[in-house]
């Protein structure tokens, strides 16, 4: 069973149910150099 939720910020979460003690957690960001355009670099800006 996967169960796909968005949170407030706009986050998704996706979690599949399995009948065994297992934890898998896989995290995905949509930065990069496809993402970016002139003037902004870099997936983190301070």
């Amino acid at each position: 069973m996967v169960r796909i939720s968005r949170l407030g910020n706009g986050l998704t979460v996706i979690t599949h149910y399995m009948p065994v003690d297992v934890v898998a957690i896989y995290v995905f960001y949509n930065v990069g150099a496809k993402n970016e355009y002139p003037g902004i670099f870099g997936g983190a800006r301070t």
